[in-house]
Parts: structure tokens; C-alpha cells; sequence
């Protein structure tokens, strides 16, 4: 696939390289797949997160890496660090 270059000049290889390089990122990721799933691996790493380092110390990203998601996936799901915190 080539690199930066405009849409337009795209082959329908490269569309299909792109679709397939997305599924699987998202898929291995987590992203994709149950949400409940999804919520317990976020509050597992959030309860290691808060356990270790406490709630001033706990970092988002830090927790959406060990949960395997994205950061914005926690905030669409509890709100905010301290809605996070109350509920592990």
C-alpha cells in the first residue's frame, strides 16, 4: 500500500489492505467484541492500577493499555478517572 497519498489514487488493493489491516487491529485490540467482556477487563486493570499506585498516581492510558483498549473507551464507559475509581 502505498504510503500518504489522496484517496482518489487509491487501487482496490490498497482499500482492502487498509480494511483488513483495520479488522485486525481493532479485533486484537479487543475492540469488536463484548462490551461487558470489555467493561471487566477495564475494571480489572483499573482495580490493579488503583491497588498499586492509588488514585492520584493511577493513570487512563496506563489502565486502557493493561485492559488491551483505548483510553477513549474508558471515558465513553464510566465518564471520568474518578467514576472509574468508585465503581473497582
Amino acid at each position: 500500500m502505498r504510503g500518504l497519498t489522496p484517496l482518489a489514487s487509491w487501487t482496490p488493493e490498497d482499500f482492502l489492505t487498509f480494511l483488513s489491516t483495520d479488522w485486525l487491529v481493532r479485533y486484537s485490540r479487543g475492540m469488536g467484541r463484548d462490551i461487558q467482556e470489555t467493561k471487566k477487563r477495564l475494571l480489572n486493570a483499573a482495580t490493579n492500577e488503583f491497588a498499586r499506585r492509588g488514585i492520584a498516581g493511577a493513570r487512563v492510558d496506563r489502565i486502557a493499555d493493561l485492559a488491551g483498549c483505548s483510553k477513549a473507551l474508558i471515558y465513553d464507559y464510566f465518564g471520568n478517572k474518578d467514576q472509574l475509581f468508585f465503581l473497582t
